[in-house]
């Protein structure tokens, strides 16, 4: 019977990393592939001669333990908060995203099928789009809230979609600045605010609308 079996290398591993705040079973795998390291080392050190004692000493020191534990909470604590910022903020983003610009999409190829509608104008498709964003706003409040995500990742999901038509106005601004080519009619100042007012501010009234029931709901659990 190999002498290694006498000795509970788990139990050695555990006490040494008695620190560590994880789940049950990820702990206990780290701790059986660590057991199993030391007791290879340690059969290898006796097999070349090396005394009981000092194998065990020498196996215990091939690790730092306290480096060890570092690294190990370190590298849980970035893949949770990895974890939870794409369940919490970027999946509800790109759904509330999809379907602010999917509806957008699909009035753009129904309502030029119209003659008469489109003569009304831009307003004929900017109406519908407007009136759809609660839904895409709730779509990324629900989502975010099931992930337990925070008040500020909530609202963030929620008016993406306005942030990302700021990108565009911005954008523009700033290819108007570097290239000089004219991107909003004159007067600009004009055009600007009124691009806000549309594309960014009634967006997000809009967006926010929609989230009202879920950010009521947090807070009432809360």
């Amino acid at each position: 019977m190999r002498d290694s079996s006498a000795r509970d290398w788990n139990f050695i591993v555990r006490e040494r990393l008695v620190n560590l705040r994880l789940e049950a079973w990820q702990q206990e795998e780290i701790i059986a592939e660590l057991a199993g390291h030391l007791e290879e080392v340690y059969e290898g050190l006796c097999a070349k001669g090396i005394c009981k004692a000092d194998a065990l000493q020498r196996s215990l020191e091939e690790i730092d333990w306290r480096e060890l534990s570092r690294k190990i909470q370190s590298a849980r604590s970035e893949g949770v908060f990895m974890n939870d910022r794409t369940r919490q903020f970027w999946l509800p983003a790109f759904v509330s995203l999809a379907i602010s610009e999917g509806v957008l999409l699909a009035l753009s190829f129904i309502i030029p099928m119209y003659s008469r509608l489109w003569q009304i104008g831009p307003v004929v498709l900017y109406g519908p789009w407007l009136l759809s964003l609660p839904a895409a706003g709730a779509a990324g409040a629900y989502l975010s809230r099931l992930a337990g995500g925070g008040r500020r990742a909530l609202l963030g999901a929620v008016w993406f979609p306005a942030i990302v038509g700021l990108g565009f106005i911005c954008g523009g601004l700033l290819i108007t600045l570097v290239m000089g080519v004219r991107v909003f009619a004159r007067p600009q100042w004009f055009y600007v605010s009124l691009a806000l007012i549309v594309g960014v501010i009634l967006p997000c009234v809009a967006l926010w609308l929609g989230s009202l029931p879920f950010l009521k709901e947090r807070e009432a659990r809360t």
